[in-house]
């Protein structure tokens, strides 16, 4: 390969080398190359003196990538010069490599490019051949935070769990409704962090949200009336569900530790138990429920006969199918009446579970009916988008085993999901 090609190619420039190259040695990982330092003195940085001698040699090693999986070393005898003027020693320096530095500007724009794909810090420095320290310092260095993206007319606000500290325990992201891109990441989902943050946001900018869209975490209510309040508050479908879904399978459970363990109602309901919180309709009516000690009976029958063992159970499971049937897309003014009839039939039960839950769905009968009207030009608000963007936000923690910093998470996640 001819000479300066080469240096090209590492991304060096040839007049800082002596013309020769001797003939590579390989390695393990790709190929050691031998060069010397050009010869050509430069004024001293420091007095500009050009009475400057050689004061002595050492060896720098600079990695050189720009493949896969392989790695380059170039061995380059360097000079230490002295000046006679001022005494003090310097380098020349090398185009391609910033000072004290052992990997080319190559071979850091190439590990660059793969912070934009679903890599861990630890699998890039194996492909690298670097330590994991050094990928990280060159993601702190080389990589811009990315900046909040304007808040839009549907904005969705989800929490998920970051790491063991009490200020980072619960990080918050802000996600676009419509487009789906994730805005930014909050560091805490506590009151003040959440204050501090929207507070710095311009007023006209915080007009143009129409819809606030959150699970039932009160910090959120609090956070729209102060920052959102001529926006609607809509409540999540999926939480606004899931109140009456945990309640009735606790009850499930209560039932079940009542039954005589080699009953066939108690394993119906322990293999079934999805069925005693899913809609009616997903109950098959022609399959039969078989145990392995040769019991079976009709499966819907079984079913009906198991969630009408428990009165309570009957009415929570009975309150669950209204909720499923109710249709979204009604008049405020409706959805909101149909809420509060639920909520007056939950709490006449003796089942302080189903009580709680009719206390939850009073508190938040103006945000779950407006997850239930209509809205012109909208349609189907809902957080499944956050909740989706969690999981992906997930899958980055768990690759890389967790973050100890909060600002290099956000900048990798930011980078990845916006990429």
């Amino acid at each position: 390969m001819h000479f300066n090609t080469f240096l090209f190619r590492f991304g060096l420039n040839p007049d800082d080398f002596e013309p020769f190259i001797s003939d590579p040695i390989q390695s393990d990982t790709g190929f050691i190359y031998y060069l010397d330092q050009d010869h050509s003195k430069i004024p001293c940085p420091f007095c500009k003196s050009d009475n400057i001698g050689i004061k002595g040699y050492y060896r720098k090693d600079i990695n050189c990538s720009d493949s896969v999986h392989v790695t380059d070393t170039v061995k380059v005898k360097m000079i230490r010069y002295k000046c006679k003027c001022c005494n003090k020693t310097f380098n020349k320096p090398l185009h391609g490599i910033k000072k004290y530095a052992s990997i080319s500007n190559l071979s850091i724009k190439t590990i660059c490019l793969d912070f934009h794909l679903y890599k861990s810090f630890d699998q890039i420095s194996k492909k690298h051949h670097i330590s994991k320290t050094e990928v990280i310092r060159i993601f702190d260095e080389h990589i811009p935070s990315p900046k909040r993206l304007p808040l839009p007319e549907v904005l969705c606000i989800d929490e998920f769990h970051f790491s063991s500290k009490s200020n980072e325990k619960y990080c918050v992201i802000l996600v676009n409704w419509q487009t789906k891109e994730i805005i930014d990441i909050i560091r805490n989902r506590k009151l003040p962090y959440l204050r501090e943050y929207f507070s710095q946001i311009d007023d006209k900018e915080l007009k143009k949200v129409k819809y606030f869209v959150s699970d039932l975490y009160d910090g959120y209510r609090t956070i729209h009336k102060e920052f959102f309040s001529k926006s609607h508050h809509i409540a999540d479908f999926y939480h606004i569900t899931i109140q009456l879904s945990r309640a009735l399978n606790v009850l499930r459970t209560q039932v079940m530790k009542q039954l005589n363990p080699s009953s066939i109602e108690y394993k119906f309901m322990k293999k079934y138990w999805s069925y005693f919180i899913s809609r009616s309709s997903f109950i098959p009516s022609s399959k039969i429920f078989k145990t392995k000690s040769n019991q079976e009976a009709p499966f819907f029958d079984l079913f009906i006969k198991c969630v009408k063992l428990n009165d309570i159970l009957w009415n929570g499971y009975d309150c669950l199918q209204d909720l499923f049937s109710f249709q979204k897309d009604q008049f405020f003014s409706d959805a909101v009446k149909h809420f509060e009839w639920l909520s007056n039939k939950l709490s006449l039960s003796s089942s302080q579970l189903l009580i709680d839950v009719a206390k939850t769905y009073s508190k938040w009968s103006i945000e779950i009916g407006n997850a239930y009207s209509f809205h012109p030009g909208y349609k189907n608000i809902s957080n499944a988008i956050a909740e989706s963007t969690n999981n992906k936000i997930k899958t980055i923690i768990k690759d890389a085993y967790g973050f100890s910093c909060f600002e290099r998470f956000r900048k990798r996640a930011l980078l990845l999901l916006r990429h």
